[in-house]
C-alpha cells in the first residue's frame, strides 16, 4: 500500500472520529453567532460530567489549530477567530477597559490579553456573548 493511501485513510478515520464526539454531545458549530461551548484540545472529563448539554453548540479544537509562531495558544486570536472580536486590537481594547472594572479584575482566568498554557474550565460573558472555554490536554 502507498504512504499517500495510507495517510489520506488516517485522515478520513480522524475526521470521522471528531464527527462522531461532535454527534455525541452538542450541535456542530454552524460557524454562525458564538458557540455555546469552545474545546481545545482532550477536556480531562467528559463534557457531560461538566453539564454540557446536547442542545448547546460546541466548537472543537486541536492544539494544532489555535497554537501560534512562537508555540502559544493565544486567548485574543481564539476569539478572533470564533466571531467574538473582529480584531485581536479591539479584544485588547475590550480587555483594558475590563480590568479598569471591579466586576472582572478579581479573576485572572477574567482577563483576555493571555495565553492559555494550562487545562482550565471558564465561563466568559463579553457583551451579550456568553460561553464556555475548555481547555483539557494536548492529544
Amino acid at each position: 500500500m502507498k504512504l499517500a493511501t495510507i495517510i489520506e485513510e488516517v485522515e478520513k478515520e480522524a475526521a470521522e472520529e471528531l464527527a462522531e464526539k461532535n454527534a455525541l454531545f452538542g450541535q456542530l458549530w454552524n460557524g454562525k453567532g458564538v458557540p455555546d461551548n469552545i474545546v481545545i484540545g482532550e477536556p480531562l472529563v467528559s463534557l457531560e460530567d461538566l453539564g454540557v448539554r446536547d442542545t448547546e453548540s460546541i466548537k472543537r479544537f486541536s492544539f494544532d489549530e489555535v497554537t501560534n509562531d512562537q508555540g502559544n495558544v493565544f486567548l485574543p486570536h481564539l476569539l478572533k477567530t470564533i466571531g467574538v472580536f473582529s480584531s485581536t486590537n479591539e479584544c485588547r481594547r475590550i480587555n483594558e477597559q475590563r480590568q479598569k472594572s471591579s466586576k472582572f479584575n478579581k479573576d485572572p482566568n477574567q482577563i483576555l490579553w493571555r495565553n492559555i498554557d494550562c487545562p482550565e474550565f471558564t465561563n466568559f460573558k463579553i457583551g451579550k456573548k456568553v460561553f464556555w472555554l475548555i481547555v483539557g490536554l494536548d492529544e
